[in-house]
């Protein structure tokens, strides 16, 4: 099966393509900053693929739920020395999404 990348390759608008793609990764990663710059302490807001989500307050049920999860996890990877456990609040950042 043909990958995505290899009919690109091929295409005669390949540098029309580009030139498209890196405008839109530019608006994204323009968002990414001003979403980075918007959000406060305690916010539960997300950057998913270019777009701000943002989360209504947790429910009780919710947060025994997370903690007791965490509680778990927490254990076993400080046991295994396997790294951080953090709570859902804490802001990572991935290819695209934060």
């Amino acid at each position: 099966m043909e990958s995505v990348v290899e009919r690109l390759a091929r295409s005669p608008k390949l540098g029309l393509i580009y030139r498209d793609l890196t405008a839109l990764w530019q608006q994204e990663q323009e968002a990414r900053q001003r979403f980075h710059d918007s959000i406060e302490d305690g916010q539960k807001v997300e950057f998913i693929n270019g777009e701000i989500i943002v989360h209504s307050p947790d429910t009780l049920k919710h947060i025994e739920a997370r903690k007791r999860v965490t509680r778990l996890l927490d254990t076993y990877v400080t046991i295994h020395d396997l790294g951080l456990v953090a709570d859902e609040k804490l802001l990572i950042s991935l290819t695209r999404n934060d």
